[in-house]
């Protein structure tokens, strides 16, 4: 996760307040087994390929950098627009600023919907002057960013004209190339995603269940991040029955075939943090999660979290498969959990989240 921060010292004008398997059937971000899964290559002893990794890994940094660079001239943009609007009451460039869901928080402690802040800025009851605009600091990851700074106002607020001076925060995301405001909570959960296949039907010592194995540890994830979710779904469903599951994945393991996927994947680069998680079939994770990350290549730019469950085999072939094919990749603690035992086991996957940093 590369994070850029700029420290940039001039005034400004702007808006005063805070706003405040891994086992189905598990296998026994001013100026702007198998054991035949193949294993990642070791070429320690090749000068010549470390000279152009590290090469790669300078000209990766140079472009993490230019790309932060533009965001934060873009966000210091985005807040010239805002105080223009601000002062000039114009509510509907304001609102195509925010996200429909923000809260407004007053440094009285009194907060306000999008609407009903806009009407009172929109009759005037809310007048905005003049803003001083101090000490900006823009922190950015990826298309998420956090901009703080000190603002002297001058307002006058439901009758009284006064002059204030707040430590402020705002919490932005890029949507569609536009940076929109969000609330803080809203900035902390969204750039969190959650991806995982699963198999409901009969699994490995649980018997027949709708809801897989791994789609339980995924729900718990989620309940406890707050993070979005996508499930990967096959093209052709698994059979319900274990046996013909299991002459099914092992056909599809034995030809190297890559198993269609339904649904598709959209705003991945919103994204910073991505779990991954899959049930274990015969020592690695299913065909199919090979095709999501052919699918996605971009993944090699994210921090990613490996989870899952299993019959016993552990989790570890996942996190490897992640390294082959994203060597880039800031690869987090992975967490596995038996399938048989998931459905008692949210504390202990908490437990895993709360060591995270979660």
């Amino acid at each position: 996760m590369k994070n850029l921060k700029l420290l940039l010292f001039f005034m400004l004008t702007v808006f005063s307040v805070t706003l405040s398997a891994c086992g189905d059937d598990d296998e026994p971000e001013i100026a702007k087994q198998e054991t035949t899964t193949q294993q990642p290559s070791d070429d320690s002893s090749n000068d010549e390929a470390k000279e152009d990794s590290l090469q790669n890994d300078d000209d990766n940094q140079q472009e993490d950098d230019t790309q932060a660079t533009d965001a934060t001239q873009e966000i210091t943009e985005w807040l010239v627009r805002w105080r223009t609007a601000m002062v000039s009451q114009d509510v509907d460039a304001l609102s195509s600023m925010m996200d429909d869901d923000i809260v407004i928080r007053h440094i009285s402690g009194t907060t306000q919907t999008k609407q009903e802040w806009l009407d009172e800025v929109a009759t005037g009851s809310m007048r905005y002057y003049n803003i001083n605009y101090e000490n900006l600091n823009i922190e950015v990851d990826n298309n998420r960013a956090v901009a703080s700074y000190v603002s002297v106002i001058d307002a006058r607020i439901w009758g009284s004209r006064g002059t204030w001076r707040l430590n402020s925060t705002i919490y932005l995301e890029k949507r569609d190339s536009l940076w929109i405001r969000v609330n803080q909570d809203d900035y902390e959960s969204k750039g969190i995603l959650i991806v995982y296949f699963s198999r409901a039907g009969e699994n490995w010592n649980v018997g027949y269940v709708e809801k897989g194995n791994t789609a339980v540890m995924a729900e718990y994830i989620q309940e406890y991040t707050g993070a979005d979710v996508f499930e990967i779904v096959p093209e052709v469903a698994y059979p319900e029955d274990y046996a013909s599951m299991l002459q099914v994945s092992q056909q599809e393991r034995d030809n190297d075939l890559r198993p269609s996927i339904k649904n598709r994947l959209e705003n991945l680069e919103q994204y910073s943090t991505i779990f991954i998680g899959s049930p274990i079939w015969y020592g690695g994770p299913p065909m199919i999660m090979q095709t999501f990350y052919e699918a996605y290549p971009e993944l090699g730019s994210k921090t990613i979290i490996p989870f899952g469950t299993h019959g016993g085999s552990g989790i570890s072939s996942c996190s490897r498969l992640i390294r082959r094919y994203f060597p880039n990749a800031t690869l987090l603690e992975s967490f596995g959990v038996a399938g048989d035992r998931i459905r008692n086991s949210r504390s202990e996957v908490e437990a895993w989240l709360a060591r995270l940093g979660f």
